[in-house]
This record gives C-alpha cells, sequence and structure tokens, in this order.
C-alpha cells in the first residue's frame, strides 16, 4: 500500500517555526502546525501525491487515516484535499468514514469542509427519508459538531435545499447554547437567502422568539 510517511516528510521539510506560532495561536491552541500555508501546502501536495498510484477504497482510507492521525493540522488539510479529488467517485458507502472524520480532531476548519462538500455530496444521491433519519440520528448524538453537520450540510444546494428539513434541524437543536451551533443557523438561513429570500425572511419572522440573535443577525444579513 502506499505510505503517506512521503507526503507527511515533505510537510515537515518545509516546516515554519514562526508561522506554526501564529497558525496555532489563532486556532486556540488546539492543534500543533508545521506553519505552512495554503498556497504552499497545495504545492507540495501537488508534487508529493499521485492520485493514479493510489485506488479509491480501503487503500485510500488507509493513507488518509495515516494523515489525519498526524499531530500537526496541516495533514488534516491535506486529507480534505485528496478526498475533494475523488469526491465524485465516492458513494454513501463512505459515509460512516466522513462521520468519524467529524469527530475526530473537530474544529471548524476541518468539519465544515466535511459537512458541506463531503457529506453534502453523499447525500445529494439520497432519499428524503434516508436524509431525514440521517439528520436524526446527528441531532439525537448530541455530538455538536454531527448536529451542526444536520444544518450545514446543503449550503450548496441552492435550489435543491429541503428548506422545511433546514428549518426542522435548526428548530431542533435550539436548546443547544453553543455559538458554534448557533452560528451555523444563521449561517444556514443566510446561504440559503441568496436562493429564497422570501422563505428565510417567513422562517425568521415566524421564530424570532426562539432564534438567538447572532442567528437572526446573520440570517437576515441578505434580506
Amino acid at each position: 500500500m502506499k505510505s503517506a510517511a512521503s507526503l507527511i516528510l515533505a510537510l515537515e521539510e518545509n516546516r515554519n517555526v514562526s508561522y506554526a506560532v501564529q497558525m496555532k495561536a489563532y486556532m486556540k491552541g488546539h492543534f500543533e502546525y508545521f506553519g505552512i500555508k495554503s498556497e504552499l501546502r497545495k504545492a507540495i501536495l501537488k508534487n508529493s501525491f499521485d492520485k493514479k498510484a493510489l485506488p479509491l477504497g480501503h487503500d485510500l482510507q488507509k493513507y488518509l487515516d495515516e494523515l489525519w492521525d498526524c499531530p500537526q493540522r496541516e495533514a488534516q488539510y491535506c486529507a480534505i484535499d485528496i478526498t475533494d479529488k475523488y469526491l465524485k467517485s465516492m458513494d454513501i458507502s463512505w459515509l460512516p468514514y466522513f462521520e468519524n472524520k467529524i469527530t475526530s480532531k473537530s474544529w471548524w476548519d476541518t468539519v465544515d469542509h466535511i459537512a458541506a462538500h463531503h457529506m453534502g455530496h453523499l447525500l445529494s444521491a439520497q432519499s428524503k427519508e434516508f436524509i431525514r433519519n440521517k439528520c436524526e440520528e446527528w441531532i439525537d448524538s448530541n455530538n455538536m459538531w454531527l448536529q451542526r453537520t444536520s444544518i450545514i450540510f446543503q449550503l450548496f444546494y441552492k435550489e435543491k435545499t429541503d428548506f422545511e428539513l433546514m428549518g426542522d434541524n435548526i428548530l431542533a437543536t435550539l436548546e443547544v447554547k453553543d455559538f458554534f451551533i448557533r452560528k451555523a443557523h444563521g449561517w444556514a438561513l443566510r446561504q440559503y437567502s441568496k436562493t429564497n429570500k422570501v422563505a428565510v425572511a417567513e422562517f425568521i419572522r415566524n421564530h424570532r422568539e426562539v432564534l438567538s440573535p447572532l442567528a437572526i443577525k446573520e440570517g437576515s444579513k441578505y434580506l
């Protein structure tokens, strides 16, 4: 099996201690960093990873797991970038894998991309019943990041958005007082308002007494 060791080594060789300190501080000290900015990281990945040499499937998952196991956060960013390369070929069998990554080393910088892009892609091909049941499972899990996923996985669905489901998921998580949930409420509403201002305005008007000020502020931005 192809190993991620060479990619991790390439990241290590480009370590910048000064940037690493700044990046760790920006992420509230949650993670260690090599100190590699996005443009350079993507260049390193391009030079160190060959999609043709790694098939979709178990070997790919093991390769990605090596990156997720790396202490430095840039390795997880590379794992996400690599997943993007395979995404169109992935099916619903990958859903448990992405659920695991959402609940591993969880913070907005990885969760939001996995939720809106990876989960969003997988669920777009599923039935409404399957999607609703999955969202209920995430909400009932009491895992804040899975709950956030239930709210934002439709961010890029535009006119295909199931707004009734989005609204139900927002209302189902009103008792979660965490900033990231309230921010997700507003973000999802704001994004959908680009497609349907009338529906979002009506939702905010009908639930103004229970929505957080943050959700109302964010959701009303384009109204």
